[in-house]
């Protein structure tokens, strides 16, 4: 709480028991322009006894009575939570960052770390295709709440004990444009956005994500092939 008030942002949820924080929009400026940015910050303690935070944001940008959605500024997210690492921790934040990025020598021999677990996308007959995500439900469940709203996508409401998102999907003014950024947030401004469900249910150490269309039945159409390929890339970046 303290950390936000010293930002500028004010608090507009404080949930210690569901352990949430989500500020108000604030506007600032970057690169000659207006934005509005709000943030939300979920935390659950890990198996070893500390506390595991996660952040998300959104992002608005135009001026006063014009702001449309954007795509989150990841750079900001990132100088964030740089910041809340000094506030909790101070100066060995940074001395613990500059040890890490230091490329001399060391009397302590490096590890390499196994590659990350990747999320992927698998087929199943009749066209049907699915999201696998390397992650027990609950943190799959969080993430996917920060992938859709990087994606740009609308949530309009979500039920964790069904494992279903709901969500507006806007749809690409050219969608035979390739390229990561090209399948983002690029739609006309009057476009009012398809109804879909993401499900999640978790299987072990996993999670399976499908798309369904508004009333529920599985979605094997372009539009879910493209916002599975979307979420894929964002979950994979996190």
């Amino acid at each position: 709480r303290k950390f936000w008030t010293e930002k500028g942002y004010e608090l507009d949820l404080d949930d210690s028991e569901l352990g949430v924080l989500e500020t108000k929009w604030k506007v600032r400026e970057t690169n000659g322009s207006s934005v509005k940015d709000k943030f939300r910050i979920f935390t659950e303690p890990d198996d070893s006894g500390n506390t595991v935070v996660f952040l998300s944001s959104e992002m608005q940008a135009g001026s006063e009575g014009d702001w449309l959605d954007a795509a989150p500024d990841t750079e900001y997210e990132k100088e964030i939570v740089r910041d809340l690492k000094l506030h909790f921790y101070g100066d060995s934040a940074l001395a613990s960052e500059n040890d890490s990025s230091s490329s001399g020598s060391s009397a302590t021999p490096k590890t390499h770390k196994p590659p990350k677990p990747q999320a992927e996308i698998l087929g199943l007959e009749e066209d049907k295709s699915y999201l696998a995500v390397p992650k027990e439900f609950t943190h799959a469940w969080r993430d996917t709440e920060i992938v859709l709203q990087r994606a740009g996508y609308a949530i309009q409401d979500s039920n964790q004990e069904k494992g279903i998102y709901n969500f507006l999907y806007y749809r690409p003014r050219d969608a035979q444009k390739k390229g990561f950024f090209n399948k983002l947030k690029f739609w006309d401004d009057d476009d009012e956005g398809i109804p879909y469900q993401l499900s999640l249910t978790g299987v072990g150490e996993k999670t399976e994500i499908v798309v369904m269309n508004k009333d529920g039945e599985w979605e094997t159409g372009d539009d879910a092939g493209r916002i599975l390929s979307v979420l894929k890339d964002l979950y994979n970046n996190l």
